[in-house]
């Protein structure tokens, strides 16, 4: 099923890539026009009898239409084209870069029209085959944020278009067209019906302590492989089957099969619970082992956002046929040491109109940039036609990539006006957004709305997170500027769970109310999901009444900085903002959800 509208990729013309949609590019632009005639010379008649010759020149053919010209209006080909014979509805691919890097393809249909397609950006492409009518891409990664240089990788035009991973852990020491097609042709092969009771019970009987994993590990032990962008793999160490019980990992990995057993999601050979996997493999027998561990925490994908879920506590029992949510989103990165820095926009914004450019085929237009670290890369703002989703474009050397900012989209399809700012929020380094939008009183409903947005810093950030920090002090101040320098002159109380348990426990009673309020503290209630600060009902402390009150939970509760989330419940959820003050901890703000 097609995803909404603002959730859609920038590439949306007739394609779906990782499951957005995409429109097609238009036709080939016209054949550019034929050079001026140069003039000739004629002499004209005279009076005398006797005839002048005229001189004449051939003019030479107009040259023919170049059938890359739509794609080379959008950015230089990097590599390619790549013939794709036999595969289905497709006639060639290009790739779109800079030097030598590759950031997006860009494929021909058989009608000779061309339509932008996702790829791993900051990357070399190796090479292009087809093997029984289906085509495959080999990249090289090139160094980009968090991606080393080196790795190489396989992806697979599908048949809809689209290109997909196929990250081949299973022949990562040699990824080639041999290689490839041969594993390929393995895995046409039918799995054993019993495939999945197999998975269930090498869990189960790995997950009852440290020796028995150690028992089930592929002979000669497992590596640790952390992934990028879902096309490189790299070991970043190997643990051996003996002394196992021994090894520093070993509790990390048991935890790991602990956690698959209880809830997973398993396709072939990989069961996958939360970013961490467990891949399997099997002996010369035909018997499943536990054959490597993925992405354990060294480095996980969405980089600095996902702090807040590592001391995330188990989850509470829903009752039978209600829907659990995994997590609420992420609510910041960790505290920073230092306060947040504003940071001077560019002139002029080109790297971000030619970066999005290349990576899409709609009319674009630029809000703002700014450099992405110090001096170097660019992280930008854009806006689409017809899309009412921002978009943070950025850039760094090999890397290009767009991230839709979701948390911005809403609301059905009214227009909406951005402006952008750019601030530090971390103090290290790198450069966030702030963006702010506003639609006037000829909308459904006139508003102002503004969130702080983590720039990534991985590769591996598909999407982009607001800071929950900042989100109150936004909400009361009343412009851009202001919001600006509210975040500028932001202290952070750095809360920990335990401290906002033993306030909200209060909370369920006006008079526990009143005693946690400061007294500039708001109630805010909320319909739309995970955004208490979307047009929310705003209600200061003296005005609070106790059937605007709700008990709140502490079992899940997460906090980073002073910014709490819990009672995380389907679209529900409570968020509270906590500050510090002479006589101790103070409530600044708590947000009850009180949509359908």
């Amino acid at each position: 099923m097609p995803a909404p509208r603002s959730q859609q990729s920038p590439m949306r013309r007739s394609i779906v890539t990782l499951g957005v949609s995409f429109l097609m590019f238009g036709a080939c632009e016209p054949a550019a026009q034929p050079p001026p005639r140069t003039p000739v010379a004629v002499a004209s008649a005279s009076s005398s009898a006797t005839p002048v010759a005229s001189a004449s020149a051939s003019t030479p053919p107009p040259p023919p239409p170049d059938p890359l010209a739509a794609v080379k209006a959008r950015g230089t080909i990097v590599a390619g084209p790549f013939p794709l014979p036999g595969v289905a509805d497709h006639k060639s691919v290009v790739f779109l870069g800079e030097g030598n890097a590759a950031q997006v393809a860009w494929l021909e249909d058989t009608t000779g029209k061309f339509r932008p397609i996702e790829i791993p950006t900051a990357v070399k492409v190796r090479d292009v085959f087809v093997d029984a009518g289906q085509a495959y891409v080999i990249f090289e990664s090139l160094a980009a944020l968090d991606q080393p240089a080196g790795l190489v990788g396989a992806w697979t035009l599908r048949e809809d278009g689209a290109f997909t991973t196929e990250m081949l852990w299973e022949i990562r020491h040699e990824i080639s067209p041999k290689s490839i097609a041969a594993a390929a042709l393995a895995r046409k092969a039918p799995e054993p019906t019993n495939l999945e009771a197999e998975r269930k019970k090498l869990l189960v009987a790995a997950s009852k302590s440290v020796d028995a994993l150690g028992k089930h590990l592929v002979k000669g032990g497992v590596d640790v492989l952390e992934q990028f962008q879902g096309a490189f793999v790299r070991a970043t160490e190997h643990v051996d089957d003996k002394g196992f019980a021994k090894h520093a990992r070993a509790k990390q990995m048991l935890a790991l099969v602990q956690a698959l057993v209880k809830d997973s999601y398993c396709f072939d050979l990989t069961c996958q619970a939360g970013t961490a996997a467990v891949l399997f493999e099997r002996d010369a027998k035909g018997q499943l082992h536990v054959g490597a561990f993925l992405d354990l925490g060294r480095r996980r994908p969405g980089g600095a956002a996902t702090a807040a879920a590592k001391k995330a506590p188990k989850e509470k029992k829903h009752k039978k046929g209600k829907h659990a949510p995994k997590s609420a989103p992420p609510l910041a990165a960790p505290v920073p040491k230092n306060k947040p820095l504003p940071v001077a926009a560019h002139d002029d914004p080109k790297a971000t109109l030619a970066a999005a450019m290349r990576l899409s085929d709609a009319k674009v237009t630029v809000l703002s940039e700014a450099p992405l670290r110090g001096a170097a890369g660019t992280i930008g703002v854009v806006t689409l036609d017809q899309d009412p989703t921002p978009w943070l474009v950025i850039t760094d050397g090999p890397y290009a990539r767009m991230l839709p900012a979701h948390a911005m989209s809403c609301c059905g399809e009214e227009a909406w006006q951005f402006e952008a700012r750019f601030v530090d929020a971390n103090a290290d380094g790198a450069t966030d957004v702030l963006i702010r939008r506003t639609r006037g009183k000829e909308a459904a409903k006139p508003e102002k709305h503004a969130l702080l947005l983590l720039g990534p810093r991985s590769v591996n950030q598909r999407d982009v997170f607001a800071d929950a920090r900042f989100s109150l002090a936004l909400l009361q101040a009343p412009t851009l500027d202001a919001q600006l320098a509210a975040v500028v002159a932001f202290e952070d109380p750095k809360v920990t769970e335990a401290e906002a348990c033993k306030v909200a426990g209060t909370l369920g009673t006006l008079k526990g109310f009143r005693a946690a309020a400061a007294k500039d503290t708001v109630v805010l209630q909320f319909d739309e999901p995970f955004q208490p600060t979307l047009h929310p009902i705003v209600t200061p402390a003296d005005k609070v009444d106790k059937n605007m009150l709700s008990k709140v939970g502490c079992s899940e509760m997460r906090c980073v900085g002073g910014a709490c989330v819990t009672d995380v419940d389907g679209p529900g959820s409570t968020h509270l903002w906590f500050r510090r003050e002479p006589k101790g901890l103070k409530l600044a703000g708590v947000a009850f959800y009180v949509g359908s």
